[in-house]
């Protein structure tokens, strides 16, 4: 009732992999897929003939938000997660963290239906902004410079697989220190979060 994240990859050998959220059980092929009390994001396998091959769950507050698939059938996806989002990395259980911000994350899934790699990547407030304190209203009174309301993140928009090279786009707020993107802050008498974009390359 609730699908968002739906993205469609083919790979050279006619393979079809489709990304969802999903919050309720379902059959697919042979096996039932369970289910978290919140919506997650699966990811799900069909061969050229379009028969069910396999499916892969992130458990918890994930969201795919952009994927592609190499020519040898493996898959790259990338997306947004917040709390704690469990997944089986390397054939063993693997829990993603981001606390109080919208993190990224970028995965690589072998042919087999299986993470191989998970790199996070989480914004952070700038420390010098957050720092700031003045009188914005001129009343004689102190107080912190940056308002901070909404919850700054790092949302990939687009995934492209060329040369052994994995590049990804993405929108921000707030810097991504990991990958060295500084934020974008407006003045209007107390600092805000503008919307960035940059495309980074692994």
């Amino acid at each position: 009732a609730d699908l968002k994240g739906v993205h469609v990859a083919q790979a050279g050998d006619g393979s079809v992999y489709v990304s969802s959220s999903q919050n309720a059980e379902f059959i697919f092929g042979t096996s039932t897929v369970s289910a978290s009390d919140l919506t997650g994001a699966i990811i799900v396998k069909y061969d050229k003939d379009g028969n069910e091959q396999w499916t892969t769950r992130m458990s918890g507050a994930a969201t795919i938000t952009t994927m592609n698939a190499a020519e040898d059938g493996t898959l790259y996806v990338a997306g947004t997660f917040t709390d704690e989002v469990s997944l089986i990395l390397n054939e063993a259980p693997a829990v993603m963290a981001s606390e109080d911000v919208i993190s990224a994350f970028v995965g690589k899934v072998s042919k087999d239906g299986g993470f191989t790699v998970v790199k996070t990547f989480t914004p952070e407030t700038d420390a010098t902004i957050a720092a700031a304190t003045g009188d914005p209203w001129d009343i004689g009174v102190e107080g912190p410079l940056y308002n901070g309301w909404d919850p700054i993140y790092v949302t990939p928009t687009k995934i492209q697989v060329a040369n052994g090279k994995v590049y990804v786009a993405a929108r921000y707020t707030g810097d991504v220190p990991s990958i060295g993107w500084e934020g974008a802050y407006i003045d209007f008498g107390s600092y805000d979060d503008d919307i960035s974009a940059g495309v980074f390359i692994r």
